[in-house]
């Protein structure tokens, strides 16, 4: 009698931190495949060790294609819960700046991808952010004829979603 006790209690107790534990449990899940994601499209590039100098003739071996890598560190990636889509449940947005791993003098990428509650996920939502802006600002520029032109590589370059700021 004892014993089944005993293991009642423990399961409770591993149940409960398993309860308190699943929101970062899901957001490291959440990188992890995005991280996968990203590099099987090669969207992006490994991340290299900051315990080594880093060679970018190697570096761009191994990445072919590529011009800049994952953070080398998971807590460089943001995640931010809220509710993106208006259906009473907590989306989950992760972002994070590239790494430039070539030497290259243009600014590193904003990566981002929301992950609804419903499973599905938004790998394009920073395409979308750029056309949203480009919409916008090509309305602006027919009111104000001395806006500049703005062309998608400078939007490509450009930190987008660094002013986020966590709930």
């Amino acid at each position: 009698m004892q014993t089944q006790k005993l293991k009642f209690v423990i399961l409770c107790l591993v149940l409960l931190m398993a309860i308190s534990c699943s929101p970062n449990l899901k957001v490291k899940t959440e990188i992890e495949n995005w991280k996968q994601q990203l590099l099987t499209t090669k969207q992006i590039g490994l991340s290299y060790s900051s315990d080594e100098k880093l060679d970018h003739i190697k570096w761009m071996k191994e990445n072919p294609e590529q011009l800049d890598g994952l953070p080398q560190d998971d807590k460089e990636i943001k995640a931010v819960f809220d509710d993106f889509d208006n259906d009473n449940k907590k989306d989950l947005l992760l972002y994070f700046l590239s790494e430039n791993c070539t030497g290259h003098n243009g600014s590193p990428k904003t990566y981002a991808t929301i992950i609804y509650s419903r499973n599905a996920s938004n790998s394009d939502l920073m395409k979308e952010i750029i056309l949203a802006i480009q919409t916008e600002y090509k309305q602006m520029r027919k009111k104000n004829k001395n806006l500049k032109d703005i062309t998608d590589a400078y939007m490509n370059q450009r930190p987008l979603l660094m002013s986020i700021k966590k709930e």
